[in-house]
């Protein structure tokens, strides 16, 4: 993680039991002299002794990395999932269309799915350097021009034909607009619905670039939060299963690491206590705890997510022979305000504060023992596989 990213897999597990997530997708990256794979396996023993939840490996193929022998070797470590970044150029993580063909031909050889971060780099660099020109730090619709819909709906379009000729399984994350749902429907045509899947998060529905004129930097997140017919686009994909499932892009930081540049473009993405928050926001979405809000949210936040990362029957359903994990919610729970202070995270902010939520849970099941009680977890609670 980077170093002011505030929780590891331990804290980010710890969160997500109280809210009611039983296992978490962790993203693994290289670092200077450390090779993809030496860190996915170093991570992987981390987590065998300091996870509260079980985990599986996404591995975050950069510039640089042998994508190739990743995919080939990753097997051998039970890495199904690798994900690739088309924008971030300048950042360094874009990753170039030849290296993409090549971590796509691997995957698909290997039976792996690629998680595709849609954008169009270079673009968004250019579009970057238009807006550092005009010198207009005050504008809160800056952000957004640098990276607008057009670019995430050329990012799915282009990592679609490239899957198509590469033959592997495509999951675009984080879906932000309308113009990106649509190509996403057209990239489903062409290439198959088998094959391609989205994913949002819950913030891309509930918020727009409102929150980022009113809150500045605390409410940068990548992609960044686009119109509110986007969202509404978004909340209606969620809802007619054109998006597959929900995750919570957890990356929390602290307000003055967000706020301490005077400049929107040079504040650090992310900055998001998602993990405990997913379930009881996808039941805000789902319509609510009456049965037809629960079911949607148990699609959104379980069957889906285990659909798509190869976890499904064992996760993601109640069922003889299923690990036997299960959030129990009270369906007469009152409506709290989201605060730093009713979540557990060691952020001091929230990019959802002054929304609500009813669906915490009381009781939090996993592998059939009880690990979290009246939002209380303990180190006797943790995980140990």
């Amino acid at each position: 993680l980077n170093e002011e990213m505030l929780d590891d897999l331990e804290e980010a597990s710890r969160c997500a039991l109280f809210g009611g997530v039983t296992t978490l997708g962790v993203y693994v990256q290289g670092a200077p002299g450390v090779r993809l794979l030496d860190a996915a396996r170093e991570e992987i023993e981390y987590g065998k002794k300091a996870s509260y939840t079980d985990f599986f490996v996404n591995a975050l193929c950069l510039p640089g990395d042998d994508v190739e022998g990743a995919v080939e070797d990753g097997s051998a470590l039970g890495i199904a999932s690798y994900k690739a970044f088309l924008g971030y150029f300048t950042r360094g993580r874009m990753l170039e269309d030849d290296a993409l063909m090549a971590l796509m031909r691997a995957a698909a050889r290997r039976n792996c799915t690629v998680l595709v971060h849609a954008e169009s780099g270079r673009v968004m660099d250019y579009l970057e350097g238009l807006e550092r020109e005009s010198g207009d730090l005050g504008d809160g619709e800056r952000l957004v021009r640098t990276a607008p819909a057009e670019v995430e709906a050329e990012g799915i379009t282009r990592a679609g034909l490239f899957a198509r000729m590469a033959g592997c399984r495509l999951l675009f994350v984080h879906m932000t607009s309308a113009l990106g749902l649509a190509a996403f429907e057209w990239v489903r045509k062409v290439v198959g619905a088998d094959r391609v899947q989205a994913e949002t998060q819950p913030h891309y529905a509930l918020l727009s670039n409102d929150a980022v004129v009113a809150r500045g930097a605390l409410a940068k997140v990548g992609p960044p939060l686009k119109g509110s017919a986007d969202a509404g686009a978004v909340r209606d994909a969620l809802m007619s299963g054109v998006i597959n499932h929900l995750s919570s892009d957890h990356s929390p930081r602290m307000s003055a690491v967000k706020l301490a540049k005077p400049d929107i473009l040079d504040a650090p993405y992310g900055g998001i206590t998602g993990t405990e928050l997913l379930l009881p926001l996808a039941v805000e979405l789902a319509g609510g705890l009456d049965d037809e809000g629960v079911g949607r949210a148990q699609k959104l936040c379980g069957a889906g997510a285990a659909q798509a990362f190869g976890l499904y029957p064992r996760k993601g359903v109640i069922a003889v022979g299923a690990d036997g994990d299960v959030a129990v919610i009270p369906k007469d729970a009152l409506a709290r305000k989201i605060s730093p202070e009713l979540l557990h995270s060691r952020s001091d902010y929230s990019l959802y504060s002054g929304l609500s939520v009813s669906a915490l849970p009381r009781f939090v099941v996993k592998g059939g023992v009880i690990r979290s009680e009246e939002r209380r977890v303990g180190k006797e609670c943790r995980s140990r596989w």
